[in-house]
């Protein structure tokens, strides 16, 4: 095997050793084995080292300033000292919210839940007579009560159904019972005008 090899490279430094040497190289040949190769006394600077950034450079990011939205002008808070000097009064200087509700300057909401629907007042009067005191009839309207609450408010908790079963007296008024329930406490809490009620009480 190496007798093989060494055959080889004697054959190969016979014939290629004279066209190396020779002046008579064809040049492209000449071009391919010496072109940028420089004297042995004479030393070339490496080339120099490319580096080419693995991304590409970000571009410039022109952001447009955010959109300036006014805010609705919000009205002015309601003057309510000022509402409520103008309601109409009683002869006793009191608010008369009936009236107030009948000339329309009041309209009370049907509820306080979001779909709380307005219900047709009820046109029924009672009369409450005292055994023996007829100038101390009361009359009891309940189209005025039912233009501000629901029937539920009244039925059955403070009074029943049935007609005559509940026994007035100014005394359970006084204590918080049966009309007393909201009145003098949140409708009309001061009570001076007592024809308001006994509507026959003379003078």
């Amino acid at each position: 095997m190496w007798h093989r090899i060494g055959s080889i490279a004697l054959l190969t430094a016979v014939v290629a050793g004279p066209l190396l040497t020779s002046c008579s190289m064809p040049r492209s040949l000449k071009t391919l084995l010496f072109e940028n190769v420089p004297p042995p006394d004479e030393e070339k600077p490496p080339p120099p080292v490319v580096v080419r950034p693995r991304h590409p450079p970000l571009k410039p990011v022109t952001r447009k300033p955010p959109a300036v939205v006014a805010a609705p002008k919000k009205p002015p808070p309601p003057d309510w000292q000022a509402l409520y000097a103008k309601l109409p009064r009683t002869g006793q200087g009191q608010v008369d919210w009936v009236r107030a509700l009948a000339e329309k300057l009041i309209s009370p909401k049907p509820g306080l839940g979001p779909n709380a629907e307005a219900l047709e007042p009820t046109d029924l009067d009672l009369e409450f007579v005292p055994e023996g005191m007829p100038e101390f009839k009361v009359i009891f309207s309940h189209k005025i009560h039912t233009q501000w609450l629901a029937c539920a408010n009244c039925h059955t908790g403070i009074f029943e159904m049935e007609k005559g079963k509940a026994k007035l007296s100014m005394d359970q008024f006084n204590n918080g019972a049966y009309c007393g329930v909201c009145h003098r406490k949140v409708a009309t809490p001061d009570l001076n005008d007592c024809k308001r009620c006994h509507v026959a009480m003379p003078g």
